[in-house]
């Protein structure tokens, strides 16, 4: 297989794999572009696994980001998913180094579960490294609505990564096999495949059965300029959201239970800021119902807390929510939470 060749199927797996997630929400994909990309790694050593990976890595996370490019601009955009491909460079570094090994002698049962738990692997390195890590793309957030995803439920989507990858590792296999004309193996491998993916049906998820409904307004409120222009326009985003309610209720006057606007819809703080205050009180009104708004607290002194607040009508916070890290992580980043109330819908 020529380099041209190979580098074509690693680019095509990637953008295969971009595919799989939503908005399109192509899922079978997933499995095929670890299959190519599998392929271009056949028989490559750990330099050129490094290149096609990477490549692989970086067509897959150019279209997966580009909202970066809307949010910070094109040199970011390239930058992170350049740097965000250089992970699975090394996850084809190592996959290739471990084959040519020879310990798992070319047996694709052993290949493919080792296929697996590199990816797995590799993921998890990437969602801790560097700066905190960048999560954004794990395989399992492709496998949402199939059976698979239960599989988080015993080990969450490292499990569903694993599966997934397993799956993918073994279309791969059979289909080398095939070429090498080893039919049985050809045929068994993704049928194994299919098997792995299936297996999720058998765990035994709480199903509660639930009663009423919650019914929410979500408003968008976007800014006239995307890229770092953005983060200069904080009292139009806020006021935009007010604007997109007021149009919203006008439109449809509910009743609602909950109105919702996202992170960041609110970049100075209403518990602070006056002006921010009567904006976010105004919609609550108008919705006649709590409403769940982004901002940051800049309390703290060792940085600021990404926070959510539940905005009653009368202008009163009912409750907060704060970003955090994992009680494993970063003890000063988890001094501080609190739990939004739960409705049942």
């Amino acid at each position: 297989m020529s380099l041209l060749l190979r580098l074509s199927i690693a680019l095509a797996g990637g953008f295969a794999l971009n595919a799989a997630f939503p908005d399109r929400g192509w899922w079978p994909l997933a499995y095929v572009a670890l299959a190519a990309l599998w392929l271009s790694l056949a028989k490559a050593r750990a330099w050129g696994g490094f290149f096609y990976g990477w490549a692989f890595g970086t067509a897959f996370m150019l279209p997966h980001v580009w909202w970066a490019h809307e949010a910070v601009g094109a040199i970011p955009w390239v930058a992170l998913s350049v740097a965000s491909g250089a992970f699975y460079g090394l996850f084809g570094a190592g996959w290739c180094h471990m084959r040519r090994s020879g310990m798992m002698r070319g047996n694709v049962w052993i290949e493919a579960p080792a296929f697996a738990v590199l990816w797995a692997g590799m993921e998890q390195v990437r969602s801790v490294l560097p700066f905190g890590g960048f999560p954004w793309g794990r395989l399992a957030f492709s496998q949402l609505d199939v059976a698979v995803s239960s599989l988080a439920w015993v080990g969450g989507a490292a499990l569903v990564s694993f599966a997934a990858a397993l799956a993918g590792g073994l279309l791969g296999g059979g289909i080398e096999a095939l070429l090498r004309g080893q039919v049985l193996t050809g045929v068994g491998a993704p049928v194994a495949g299919v098997a792995v993916l299936v297996a999720g049906i058998w765990i035994p998820l709480d199903s509660q059965a639930t009663s009423g409904e919650l019914r929410l307004g979500i408003v968008q409120g976007n800014v006239p300029n995307p890229g770092l222009d953005a983060f200069a326009n904080a009292r139009e985003v806020t006021r935009n959201h007010r604007d997109g309610t007021l149009a919203l209720m006008e439109t449809n006057p509910g009743p609602i239970d909950l109105l919702v606007w996202p992170e960041n819809s609110v970049d100075y703080d209403p518990r602070t800021d006056d002006a921010s205050a009567e904006l976010v009180t105004e919609s609550a009104i108008a919705a006649d119902a709590p409403l769940l708004l982004g901002t940051n607290d800049y309390t703290p002194e060792d940085g600021r807390y990404n926070t959510s607040l539940l905005w009653t009508p009368q202008g009163t916070v009912l409750d907060t929510y704060i970003k955090q890290r994992p009680p494993s992580t970063s003890p000063s980043a988890t001094s501080r939470d609190a739990s939004l109330p739960r409705s049942t819908g």
